[in-house]
């Protein structure tokens, strides 16, 4: 198992040397002004994946607590801000679980396709770990995205998803050019999402 990349800053041992956080105040949203502590919390959340949990709610509150922690560590904010830092904090920690586990698991169904083509890639993505997570918890996480409810989920979430588009009109991201297989529509979705063979 690689090492990959790594967004997460050191922490500093003096408390007054970490980072203070701005926010970005828009007509909608409040965002944090820096890009760089997304990445951050992306990575603290992977770093070393303690467990088998597909999603970041069923994740373990230790391990919640012990991202919060290493958050802490490295940024401060003014004590007005602590309540807006929180909440960004939180939904920053699922959306960006759930793009990178979406992320990671097509690229091990679509290196397994590449190598096993007749065999059904979804019986060998556990070969294909990223980085952040062991060999044993992978195989359990690949285990329940082939399970039937995880599947029925997945499948009844993707129609939601393109639903509601104007008559005449097909939602966005929708292929409507005949059929296709399985690996083309993996090989299709990962090069339009900039994924790439590692």
């Amino acid at each position: 198992m690689g090492r990959g990349p790594n967004h997460i800053p050191r922490a500093p041992t003096n408390p007054d040397e970490r980072t203070l956080i701005h926010l970005h105040p828009g007509p909608n949203t409040t965002d944090f002004a820096d890009h760089r502590i997304v990445k951050c919390i992306s990575q603290l959340c992977l770093q070393n994946w303690p467990t088998p949990a597909i999603t970041w709610a069923s994740t373990p509150s230790a391990h919640k607590d012990a991202v919060w922690a290493e958050f802490q560590k490295r940024y401060r904010w003014e004590d007005e801000n602590s309540a807006t830092i929180s909440t960004l904090f939180w939904q920053k920690c699922a959306a960006r679980t759930k793009d990178n586990l979406s992320k990671e698991r097509a690229k091990a169904l679509y290196n397994a396709n590449i190598d096993y083509p007749t065999q059904g890639g979804e019986l060998y993505m556990h070969k294909y770990n990223p980085w952040w997570c062991s060999a044993d918890i992978w195989a359990q996480m690949c285990e329940k995205w082939t399970e039937e409810d995880w599947l029925k989920r997945s499948s009844t979430a993707s129609s939601n998803r393109f639903a509601g588009a104007d008559s005449g009109q097909k939602a966005k991201g929708t292929y409507k050019g005949g059929i296709i297989s399985q690996l083309q529509h993996i090989t299709n979705k990962m090069y339009g999402s900039g994924l790439y063979r590692c």
